[in-house]
């Protein structure tokens, strides 16, 4: 009986630890570093995630974009219309949903609750991905208006 009591706790054992090992779920993050980078306008192409982990691209006749403009104003445009204009910050800070230290874009930074933070995962080749930083959030991926203009 003791033998099938040590089997079964050296079982458990290895169950519990097997499941607790940490994964990195953080993904390979590609930054150019020069702040002049972000500042061009970002056509959306896609997001994926949130709570369905679904995807979703625009509807035909949608255009979403965004100015990221050197003072530190953001400016949303629907279909050329502006839409909203607000502010934003980038900064090394720490990850909510890493831990770690990240190139973050803040949304309306100024504000008692921040619209929101992005994490930048790739700003690079006329591409731009936004990670929000949060757990449900999602991944929004923008690309050069030259880029999207030459397809």
């Amino acid at each position: 009986m003791y033998t099938f009591w040590r089997t079964a706790a050296f079982g458990l054992l290895l169950t519990l630890t097997a499941n607790c090992q940490k994964t990195d779920l953080a993904p390979a993050v590609v930054v150019d570093e020069d702040p002049a980078a972000l500042r061009t306008q970002w056509v959306w192409v896609a997001d994926e995630g949130g709570l369905s982990g679904q995807g979703q691209t625009p509807a035909p006749g949608y255009q979403l974009t965004l100015q990221f403009k050197a003072d530190g104003t953001l400016v949303e445009y629907v279909n050329g219309q502006e839409t909203r204009r607000t502010t934003y910050a980038r900064a090394i800070e720490t990850t909510l949903l890493y831990h770690d230290q990240r190139d973050i874009i803040t949304i309306n930074p100024g504000a008692a609750r921040p619209d929101m933070r992005y994490i930048i995962e790739k700003l690079s080749n006329g591409e731009l991905v936004l990670r929000e930083d949060v757990f449900d959030g999602f991944t929004r991926t923008f690309r050069a208006q030259q880029a999207v203009n030459a397809l």
